[in-house]
């Protein structure tokens, strides 16, 4: 990301006087360095990409004269004319209409719902009743670059669809750099309509479905593509982490990561 914004708070009674500590650096700036906080002040800390080189380390500090908070911020500058359009660089994730490229297959194609899920776009395939054979359906193709070697946690988030007939599934594909699988976003145990089915109920509420993969990803520009198999699929979100460091769970999930326009 290029900003961030740092809320300082007065949860008590009268004011305080806010300072910021910091050494010089010329990769950072910030649109104040004290503040008399009454009830709630925001800190607008810029970075400054043209002066990054390499992989870079800083801390501010804010102070009340008794406390003080320490603001960490790495920056690193990749060459980014090695990388392609619609590249998404590792931190949170993706919402779907920012694909890299699209392409039809039989008549069928993914298109943009507006207005649609939880973040308000959202990609489904038409005509809505089309159902595809394994690995021959229409697809989108996502890149997204990381910066080590892994395994990550892939997490797909669909609309919280029921399968067209009883014991159906809602299957689509996902290939990862040429590596091909299989997704159900609902168990075997799902079961539309009823109250006592956790899975159903969970997702009635939550108005979701979540299918979580591993998946090996390589430093650098990893090929992501999502193809239909049955109807009925609608894609909302991508996000990627590492298993040990999740992303804070809330309800809208986290904010779509920084691309390559």
């Amino acid at each position: 990301m290029e900003s961030v914004e740092i809320e300082v708070a007065n949860d008590g009674v009268g004011k305080y006087l806010c300072r910021l500590q910091t050494e010089p650096c010329d990769w950072l700036a910030w649109d104040w360095e004290e503040k008399v906080v009454k009830e709630q002040e925001i800190l607008h800390i810029y970075c400054i990409k043209d002066k990054i080189r390499g992989r870079q380390e800083h801390s501010i500090y804010l102070t009340d004269g008794d406390g003080i908070v320490e603001i960490h911020i790495i920056a690193q500058n990749e060459k980014q004319e090695e990388v392609p359009s619609m590249t998404f660089f590792e931190r949170n994730g993706i919402h779907p209409e920012h694909f890299a490229f699209s392409e039809s297959k039989e008549g069928a194609e993914w298109k943009l719902l507006e207005g649609y899920g939880k973040t308000g776009k959202a990609l489904k395939v038409f005509p809505t009743t089309k159902q595809f054979l394994e690995e021959e359906g229409p697809s989108i193709t996502y890149y997204i670059f990381v910066e080590e070697q892994r395994n990550y946690q892939m997490e797909i988030w669909s609309a919280p669809s029921n399968p067209r007939k009883p014991d159906g599934k809602l299957r689509f594909g996902i290939g990862v750099n040429g590596e091909k699988r299989i997704v159900n976003s609902i168990s075997d145990t799902y079961c539309s309509g009823e109250p006592e089915n956790k899975e159903w109920s969970q997702g009635v509420l939550e108005q979701v479905h979540k299918s979580i993969v591993e998946i090996p990803l390589h430093r650098g520009v990893n090929e992501i593509k999502i193809y239909a198999i049955d109807a009925g699929v609608v894609l909302e979100k991508l996000i990627f982490y590492k298993k040990e460091n999740p992303y804070l769970d809330c309800y809208l999930g986290p904010q779509e990561s920084f691309y390559i326009r």
